[in-house]
Formats: structure tokens, C-alpha cells, sequence
């Protein structure tokens, strides 16, 4: 059986007569710059998708498609399947991705700015030098090679399971994590200040040198993670569970641990280097 795909017409203007009378007669339906033919939705009728701004393709199958550079700004692609497909540089911003399949798509250096990506599926997909500020994840699954070196300030992730997922030097600033799972994942290296987090698990993550630089975390556990050489300055970590974790020569300042738990004790205010027990693992 072949493959679903979206069949891209590079531009209407380089089709043939003949085709293009066939074309309007419905293959391809009302014809913009570029048009997609024998799209399926959901439901299994056959439809017409254009890949452009505020486009509605929300069920379309579109399994190994090719829209590098597309600018689909707000378009409507919810419940889509979009595996393995070629979104390199695609403008995405404000597109509703809910529910949609996007395992193995290239998405590297897209624009996803106030993406919503609620109960998407974007297990191995490539978001290298993506741009996420504002996006929202909810309980959306990611897992690698997801956004290593992804620039996702302010990104929210509530439910949402990013375990294992290596996000090593990834920009992470101002995000939101509430009930999420990141067991796991590669931290090292991350910026995560200005982070808040709630009811999360950053069990057996590695973040040796992330900067947590003013973070709120609480009601959440760091078991067994690896957190040497951290920037932990003015972060505040309430009620947390470090429980084996590894904070040796991390760097203190302000930074207060009240309610929290470890082998060794913690203070509830500690500042400067040296500050907590060398070396400290609980």
C-alpha cells in the first residue's frame, strides 16, 4: 500500500493548461499560491487543503509532506497527520496543532509562537533552532531528539510528558510547568530562570550547569537528579523532594529550599558558593 501524502503543486502558474482546467474542476479546488490535492480528512472525504495563512486542514493526512519555508501563520491543523513530514523554516505562529500526529517531522528553525500543541504527538521530532516562545504543550509528548538548542522562553507545558527528551542548552527562560514529566530528560546546560513549576518531576534528569537563576519550583522532586554545578541564585524551591540528588558545587545566592527534603539537611536560606555541605547528595 503507498504512502498518504500531500501532493504540493510548487506554483499554479507553471501548470499546464490542461491541468489546470482539471484543477478547476475540483481536483484541487479554489487555487492559491500553492495548493495541496487528494488531501483526506478524518472523516474520509476527500478535500482540499491550502497550506496558507489561516488555512483550515484541520484532520488532513499529510504523512511525509514537503513544506519547507510555507507560511502557514494561524493555520488549522488540528488532529493532522504530519509524520515525518518536512516543516523546515515553516511560519506556524498562533497555529492550532491540537491533537495533531507530528512523530519524526523536521521542524528545525520553524516559527511556533503561540503554537498550541494541546495533546499533540511530537515524539522525535527535530526542533532544533525552533523558535516556541509563547507556544503551549499541553499534555502534548515529546521525547528526543526534541528542542535541543530550541529557543522556548515562556513556552507552557502543562500535563505534559517531555521525559527523556534532550534538551541540552535549550532556552527554556519563563516556562511554565505544571503536572509535567521529565523524568529523565537532558537538562545540561539549559536555561531555565525564570522558570515556574509546580507538581512536576524532574526525576533523574541532567542538568549539570543549567541556570535556574530566580525559579519558583514547588510541590515537585528531583530525585536522583544531577544538578552539579547549577546556578541555583535567587531560586526558591518549596517543598521539593531531593531525595539522591546531586547539588555539589552548585552555586547559591538567595536561594531558599524551605519544606524541602534531602539526606543532608538543607538550610532554608543559603547563599554563596561553599554554602550548601561539599559535596552535597541526598
Amino acid at each position: 500500500m503507498s504512502r498518504p501524502r500531500l501532493i504540493v503543486v510548487a506554483a499554479v502558474a507553471s501548470l499546464s493548461p490542461a491541468f489546470a482546467s482539471t484543477a478547476s474542476a475540483g481536483l484541487i479546488g479554489a487555487l492559491g499560491p500553492v495548493a495541496i490535492a487528494g488531501v483526506t480528512t478524518a472523516g474520509g472525504a476527500a478535500t482540499t487543503c491550502n497550506p496558507v495563512p489561516g488555512g483550515r486542514c484541520a484532520g488532513a493526512i499529510g504523512t511525509y509532506a514537503s513544506l519547507p519555508g510555507r507560511n502557514m501563520r494561524g493555520i488549522d491543523l488540528r488532529g493532522a497527520r504530519l509524520r515525518h513530514a518536512d516543516l523546515r523554516g515553516v511560519d506556524l505562529r498562533a497555529a492550532r496543532l491540537q491533537r495533531a500526529d507530528l512523530r519524526h517531522a523536521d521542524l528545525r528553525g520553524a516559527r511556533l509562537h503561540r503554537a498550541v500543541f494541546h495533546g499533540a504527538n511530537l515524539r522525535h521530532a527535530d526542533l532544533r533552532g525552533a523558535v516556541l516562545k509563547g507556544a503551549k504543550f499541553g499534555r502534548a509528548r515529546v521525547s528526543p531528539p526534541a528542542p535541543k538548542g530550541a529557543r522556548a522562553q515562556q513556552v507552557t507545558y502543562t500535563g505534559s510528558t517531555l521525559a527523556g527528551a534532550n534538551l541540552a542548552g535549550a532556552n527554556l527562560g519563563g516556562a511554565r510547568f505544571a503536572d509535567a514529566n521529565l523524568t529523565g530528560a537532558n537538562l545540561t546546560s539549559a536555561n531555565l530562570a525564570w522558570v515556574l513549576a509546580n507538581r512536576t518531576r524532574f526525576d533523574s534528569i541532567s542538568a549539570a550547569g543549567a541556570n535556574w537563576f530566580n525559579s519558583m519550583v514547588g510541590n515537585s522532586s528531583f530525585r536522583q537528579a544531577n544538578l552539579r554545578y547549577d546556578n541555583l541564585s535567587g531560586a526558591t524551591f518549596s517543598a521539593v523532594d531531593f531525595a539522591g540528588a546531586d547539588l555539589s558545587l552548585a552555586f547559591v545566592s538567595g536561594t531558599t529550599f524551605e519544606g524541602s527534603t534531602c539526606a543532608a539537611p538543607l538550610p532554608s536560606t543559603a547563599t554563596g558558593w561553599g554554602a550548601l555541605p561539599q559535596p552535597t547528595r541526598c
